[in-house]
């Protein structure tokens, strides 16, 4: 599929009879190759203009290739090679610097061939997907519910841990790193973090009301891919006080679970 991103191929008139004239050239998105390993080969001596090296070899070089998305090689013929690398980014030109030299001329000059990729990607991925394989990275919304014994946290300063690998499907990040991001969090949290692993841990305020849910957002990343998506963990705070009944003059302590005499709990809660 690709990307349309609507780039042109631009090659100047020869305007030199006796001269070194060095083009640049775009691979246009539609006649891009697609992206982990595929390449595209580009004839050098039929995009210059190099009469001024007409008593000597022209030598052609590659001064940079822009990673992660490609890498390449030239020949002495000045035969130019591109390869794509683990990495797809939606309508990027990634850029390839090369230099022409003409020895006995001591002329020099250089410029820059950029090629964009096939998307291969289906439209319902957003951007994550693996571009080895075209399938999507998922990682859904989640719940954690009241009565989750994992992840479970009350109102009063809690401190709770849930392992987010639980609920994705991260075989599409078969290679290299999977790191993790919080990106926002409701009030009713004081600290959220997030492991290396996928752990994360909250803590709860005094905001948080028992049968309440609260957002955490999380962002997860597969670096050798450059694929990304985001996620929003709801949590909701387990009442300690439901089912419970207490005599009369006596409440339930919502930090607790245990009935505790009326007017001895600080219900200074905000909401």
């Amino acid at each position: 599929m690709a990307c349309g991103c609507g780039v042109s191929l631009y090659t100047p008139t020869p305007t030199c009879t006796n001269c070194l004239q060095v083009n640049s050239q775009i691979v246009k998105c539609d006649d891009a190759p697609t992206p982990c390993g595929d390449t595209v080969v580009i004839d050098l001596a039929d995009l210059n203009i190099v009469t001024a090296c007409k008593d000597c070899d022209v030598v052609y070089s590659i001064l940079s290739s822009e990673a992660p998305g490609v890498s390449a090689t030239v020949t002495s013929e000045g035969v130019m090679t591109v390869t794509t690398g683990n990495y797809y980014e939606q309508g990027k030109l990634w850029e390839v610097k090369y230099k022409v030299d003409c020895p006995c001329s001591l002329l020099s000059a250089t410029a820059i061939v950029y090629v964009c990729m096939d998307n291969p990607c289906d439209a319902e991925c957003r951007g994550n997907c693996n571009p080895c394989s075209g399938n999507c990275m998922i990682v859904p919304d989640y719940t954690i519910e009241c009565t989750e014994v994992d992840g479970y946290v009350n109102s009063c300063g809690d401190t709770g841990t849930f392992d987010v690998t639980s609920f994705m499907d991260l075989t599409e990040c078969n290679s290299g790193d999977v790191t993790y991001e919080v990106t926002s969090f409701s009030s009713a949290f004081s600290a959220v973090s997030i492991s290396e692993g996928g752990i994360l841990t909250y803590t709860t305020t005094e905001s948080a009301l028992p049968n309440s849910s609260y957002n955490i957002g999380i962002k997860v990343k597969c670096d050798a891919y450059g694929i990304e998506e985001n996620s929003v963990i709801s949590v909701c705070i387990t009442s300690l006080c439901d089912g419970v009944i207490c005599d009369e003059g006596q409440v339930c302590d919502e930090c607790s679970g245990d009935c505790v005499a009326a007017g001895s709990i600080d219900l200074n809660i905000e909401i």
